[in-house]
């Protein structure tokens, strides 16, 4: 369950931040949202499948998709909403 706390922290923060405080659309999150679910199955599940990234499942969920856990996609995409918001905030100082 620690995988789970901490990818549900990082994507509440993550959504509240872009979403309330930035005021991103949501149409563009939703984009973006897709484009990294697409590639983290694709590249993630790859990594595992070759032995190179290894996961505790006692410490998660158990659904996996297919073979990586849930909140592996959960902090994958927290991550990219970050790095969105990141970009905005340094883009607008600049302005």
């Amino acid at each position: 369950m620690e995988y789970t706390i901490i990818s549900v922290i990082a994507m509440t923060v993550c959504l509240y931040y872009s979403l309330i405080v930035m005021k991103l659309h949501s149409k563009r999150l939703v984009l973006i949202s897709r484009i990294s679910i697409f590639f983290q199955l694709i590249f993630d599940n790859y990594m595992t499948s070759l032995g190179l990234w290894i996961f505790d499942f006692s410490k998660t969920l158990g659904i996996t998709v297919p073979i990586i856990p849930l909140e592996n996609l959960f902090f994958g995409l927290a991550l990219t909403i970050a790095t969105v918001v990141s970009w905005e905030i340094v883009t607008k100082k600049k302005a």
